[in-house]
């Protein structure tokens, strides 16, 4: 079937459902031959579309028949066409013999292999453009030669035929499970369910502004225990049904694998405490936000993955979960540079794909998942998951090259139907299988199918849920393999380019979060943000990857928010002097800056660069010491930087008139001045002053011997007559 019939099947299936058409009735069609009974409903409209009619098996009683159940399924047959149809006949097909391959049931699905006639119904239909009809048929099991034996069980090919009045042939196939009639021995079988953050909401990180605001988490305020979403302390998203969906999905045998970076949420966390008690075993961890370990492996980043896992065990230890880094689950090829980097963190073992430890010869049969390979010389217990089984639980069936979809129904039926092959190859050795979902499971569209299959495949009479620690506890198969690769790049993997922007990137981010009060703080939730970068789900969007690695880094309008102002020239007349210089802090929170200057020669030096404290969204003045050590016109650049000298905003050239001899030859002349007037002045008294005759000695002695005053001075001599 088609991607658009089913398509529009689908939408009708929707608006049904929506109860926008009405419910669908209840009146049989047609007429049944012996040993066929059909359950009909009337037509439903839909919205036509330029696609040819179809039909398709959208039910089964139940997914396993037992030895006695009679067949029923339902049908639905729907015109997308603009042309009315009418279905005169219904064929109901089935597979002559069991599939004993997985090969065999590929092939029944497209199209091939023989098959016989077990059911027919006449019926006159006629569909109008855009109208469905849903069918049940029910074929009693006496008329179908299905063997229960012990050797014949197992899956069966149908196939339903719709006859048109044109001559045309709408078919569906689909697989049912037959049941033996003798007691299995059942098999061990265990589910990896990865859990991480909804990878749809991380397509951009916040930016450089954004972590200004961070706080201190027991400062800030409480969050509410159903609040989920991307914050500057919990960068990844957590969808508010995250908990729910962890809680559907658990049963015996389904081992979850949970990034420590949801244990932010507290329903999460119950969620895992009480499955964790429920199977009395630890949940596993995945490294923190999913982190790429073979990437970290090819780069050589051992510090940042020891850093990853160990803030994964912190984040467990600190919720009081018990989990434990033991298994390493990784993405796409493993290698065993991957291997032995894991193994150097803590993991004991690990899960790999069967592509990648090929056997070396085919023993008919799939051998038990248990197994050991040797990384560097070094014995690794590993768990080998079957590619075939993990694709068709996700809605594909890859055996071969090619690739075919599945719809709900057919990917539970052909997961049951490559399980049952698988044991029936070799029903007497118990040999385990290991089925690990996608990263993407417990939030893709198709979820519900997914977990339906899994509930089903673990309800199989011959599996039985078994614990992923367990599996390791039993007796590794022994059938030679190939060893894993040395190195195996996956596509889209971060790579040395990109680890040294990131690192770039980061020291920019040290050194601009360095001036600000929580400059830790800021430092601290860029490096939480980065360490997501790290995730597996960017090798899909390496180039997205690419722009948040820069997107972290300050942008244009941070590195300008703190700039030297412009200034006309400075006019400086002495050997030691401080230039007034305006400093601009466009940020919204205060910072602490130093103030450099450089002379464009030697004639200006500024000894010392001056600390300032700017306030927000402000121009402070900052006056540097500077010394002058001749005269002349230059520039100098003023330099806003951190503690550490490294220049933070935009910087400025001043022009600066340095007049250092101004102030000493100024002075020398004003004191020449004063001695001048003052020479100029006793000079001029000396001249124009009075002067009066001596005293005769006779007359001072004998006034001295009287004791008398003495004699006063006669008038000058210039005003004496003569």
């Amino acid at each position: 079937m088609t991607r658009w019939r089913r398509f529009w099947l689908s939408v009708g299936i929707v608006v049904v459902s929506l109860g926008l058409l009405g419910p669908v009735g209840t009146t049989p069609v047609g007429a049944s031959p012996a040993g066929t009974t059909p359950v009909g409903a009337s037509p439903i409209r839909m919205s036509p579309a330029a696609e040819e009619p179809n039909i398709e098996i959208t039910a089964l009683a139940t997914p396993i028949l037992a030895p006695t159940d009679d067949l029923e399924l339902t049908v639905t047959i729907t015109n997308p066409d603009f042309d009315p149809v009418t279905i005169n006949r219904l064929e109901i097909f089935s597979q002559t013999t069991t599939p004993t391959t997985a090969a065999q049931v590929e092939l029944w699905m497209n199209g091939r292999g023989y098959f016989a006639l077990i059911g027919k119904e006449d019926l006159t239909l006629t569909l109008e453009p855009g109208e469905y009809y849903e069918h049940t048929i029910r074929i009693d099991r006496a008329n179908i030669a299905w063997s229960t034996g012990e050797y014949s069980w197992g899956p069966r090919g149908i196939e339903v035929k719709a006859l048109t009045d044109d001559n045309r042939e709408l078919t569906d196939r689909s697989m049912v499970i037959v049941q033996p009639d003798v007691e299995l021995t059942p098999m061990p079988i265990s589910v990896v369910l990865p859990v991480t953050f909804d990878t749809r909401a991380i397509q951009t990180l916040p930016t450089f502004v954004d972590f200004l605001s961070v706080e201190d988490e027991d400062d800030a305020e409480a969050t509410p225990e159903d609040m989920s979403g991307t914050t500057l302390n919990a960068p990844v998203h957590i969808s508010a049904d995250t908990a729910e969906q962890i809680a559907a999905w658990q049963r015996d045998g389904v081992s979850l694998f949970v990034d420590p970076g949801l244990f932010t949420d507290q329903k999460v966390v119950a969620t895992l405490q009480a499955s964790e008690t429920a199977a009395q075993s630890p949940v596993h961890l995945l490294p923190l936000y999913d982190a790429d370990l073979a990437a970290l492996a090819h780069t050589g980043q051992t510090a940042s993955a020891e850093h990853l896992i160990t803030e994964s065990l912190t984040r467990a230890d600190t919720t009081g979960i018990n989990a434990v880094f033991d298994i390493a689950l990784l993405v796409g090829e493993p290698d065993q540079e991957t291997l032995a980097l894991a193994h150097d963190l803590g993991a004991q073992a690990a899960i790999v794909p069967d592509s990648a430890m090929p056997l070396i010869q085919d023993p008919y049969y799939v051998p038990h998942a248990h197994t050991v390979t040797e990384v560097f010389d070094e014995s690794l217990p590993v768990l080998i998951t079957s590619e075939a089984l993990n694709t068709a639980v996700s809605g594909a069936l890859e055996i071969s090259s090619s690739s075919l979809y599945l719809s709900g129904l057919d990917r539970r039926q052909v997961t049951l139907a490559l399980s049952a092959v698988q044991y029936r190859e070799l029903p007497n050795a118990s040999r385990a299988s290991v089925v690990v979902l996608g990263r993407d499971a417990i939030y893709a569209s198709d979820a519900v199918a997914r977990q339906e299959t899994v509930h089903a495949l673990l309800d199989a009479p011959w599996l039985t849920p078994t614990n992923i620690s367990d599996l390791l506890t039993t007796v590794p198969d022994t059938n030679a393999r190939y060893p894993l690769a040395t190195a195996a790049i996956n596509p889209g993997e971060l790579n040395a380019t990109d680890i040294d922007q990131l690192a770039q990137t980061m020291a920019e981010v040290d050194n601009f979060a360095s001036i600000f009060d929580n400059a830790q703080l800021i430092s601290n939730s860029a490096i939480t943000h980065a360490d997501v970068l790290f995730s597996v789900h960017w090798r899909m969007f390496p180039d997205t990857r690419s722009t948040q690695i820069a997107g972290l880094a300050p942008d244009p309008q941070s590195q300008t928010a703190i700039r030297v102002e412009s200034s006309s020239t400075i006019n400086m007349i002495s050997e030691s002097s401080a230039l007034p210089i305006n400093v601009t802090n466009r940020f919204d929170y205060p910072v602490t800056v130093f103030i450099h200057i450089e002379a464009s020669d030697s004639r200006l030096h500024a000894p010392d660069p001056v600390q300032a404290r700017l306030p927000e969204n402000s121009t402070t003045l900052v006056s540097v010491p500077v010394e002058a050590r001749g005269s002349g016109n230059l520039t100098v650049t003023v330099t806003v930087t951190n503690a550490n000298g490294v220049p933070i905003g935009q910087s400025e050239d001043l022009d600066v008139r340095v007049r250092a001899d101004w102030e000493n030859v100024g002075t020398l002349v004003v004191a020449a001045l004063f001695v001048a007037l003052l020479v100029f002045g006793v000079v001029n008294s000396v001249r124009k002053g009075r002067r009066s005759e001596p005293i005769p000695v006779a007359e001072f002695s004998a006034a001295m011997n009287a004791g008398e005053d003495l004699p006063t001075s006669s008038a000058p001599k210039s005003a004496q007559p003569e």
